[in-house]
């Protein structure tokens, strides 16, 4: 349904009341969106029951979004809670398999477990597919391929 918020900016001029109402118009419509860390910290069926009930508010499917799945998955990995972890981060990629982030996540999973030649072809499989969809920041994706060959070259000595 519809929302309302009565919100006063009594120490607001009249030329400025635009753009302060505009920024806690968006603030109020947005309220919620983002999960709560608490909520996040119980892992991923805590977030999708969140979801779940931000979507009855909202009238429509708000999906969990694969950023805040992944920061989920990297924590179990972070843990020692591994298997768990790169489940999750499967589970962005076949939702999403073109996702140039969702294989950047699974690199920096591969390295905190040491898996080296796994990380470097996660992290060129990020940078192709960046290249192919017109990512904008092509240098992000280099610097992630070249922190992994650095650090291969270091275990190497």
């Amino acid at each position: 349904g519809i929302r309302g918020v009565y919100q006063p900016f009594p120490s607001t001029s009249h030329a400025g009341i635009t753009l302060v109402g505009v920024i806690d118009g968006l603030r109020q419509l947005f309220a919620g969106y983002a999960v709560p860390q608490e909520v996040s910290d119980r892992g991923l069926a805590a977030v999708e029951a969140y979801y779940a009930e931000l979507s009855k508010k909202l009238g429509w499917n708000a999906a969990v979004p694969s950023e805040v799945v992944s920061e989920i998955a990297m924590s179990m990995v972070q843990a020692g809670k591994t298997a768990e972890g790169f489940d999750l981060l499967q589970l962005i990629l076949r939702d999403d398999p073109n996702s140039p982030d969702g294989y950047v996540s699974l690199s920096e999973a591969y390295q905190k477990t040491g898996d080296l030649a796994a990380a470097l072809v996660a992290a060129k499989k990020a940078r192709e597919l960046a290249a192919r969809f017109d990512a904008t920041n092509l240098t992000y994706y280099d610097q992630r391929v070249a922190r992994v060959v650095k650090k291969q070259a270091a275990a190497a000595k």
